[in-house]
């Protein structure tokens, strides 16, 4: 919408840069029609250099995550080129492997002349399962405001990033005494009642008895 706003008013600073030269016949009014067409020019001209003399990369903090802790996800912006970039844009899309679903995150960052910038975004693994993070590319505004283009990472640097939430889990006391599990707790009255009773287990065929089917197994299916 804000792109739209000013492409309005270059073209109205357009048309009265030509009803003057048209009405005026003067050099001020050449130079200044001159000036407004150039403008497209100039930024014509930036997003050549940036396209190619801007890098992306992508990485997180870790790998592997508890659930509820934060994940910090990094991308490296490098702008080789002489000119700064004063209005960019980067989307960063998430997800569970589990949740089909997308969630986005857009951040605005500015990149100077010949610089880096190190973008970091904090995300929670609030579930278990596998995090994929995406970053396609970014998104580069011009001087003006008038046009933007959009740089995708290289062919060849991976594009989906991984981060693996775990459970929370504790370590098992070394000190525990054996009686704690001591055979006598476990139920092999009923067939299927325990949850330990897997040993052996195998497709129900025809003619088995009920009573040796593990009930609670089979509700798992």
């Amino acid at each position: 919408m804000k792109m739209r706003k000013n492409r309005i008013v270059y073209l109205l600073f357009l048309l009265a840069g030509v009803y003057l030269a048209v009405l005026y016949d003067e050099y001020i009014s050449i130079v200044v029609l001159l000036l407004l067409l150039l403008l497209p020019l100039v930024s014509l001209v930036c997003f050549l250099f940036w396209k190619k003399q801007i890098k992306i990369g992508s990485s997180t903090s870790e790998t592997v995550i508890k659930m509820g802790e934060e994940c910090k996800f990094i991308i490296q912006l490098t702008n080789q080129s002489i000119f700064p970039v004063m209005n960019g844009k980067i989307c960063v899309r998430y997800r569970n492997q589990l949740d089909a679903d997308f969630q986005e995150k857009n951040i605005r960052f500015h990149l100077d002349g010949k610089g880096s910038e190190k973008i970091i975004v904090t995300f929670y693994g609030n579930h278990c399962g596998m995090l994929e993070f995406f970053c396609d590319g970014i998104s580069v505004y011009d001087y003006f405001g008038l046009h933007s283009v959009k740089i995708k990472k290289k062919q060849g640097k991976k594009k989906i990033v991984e981060v693996i939430v775990v459970p929370e889990f504790e370590y098992a006391d070394e000190d525990m005494e054996e009686e704690e599990w001591n055979e006598k707790d476990i139920s092999i009255d009923v067939y299927g009642e325990d949850n330990s009773e897997v040993k052996g287990v195998r497709e129900y065929r025809q003619g088995d008895a009920l009573k040796h089917i593990h009930w609670k197994l089979s509700s798992k299916q």
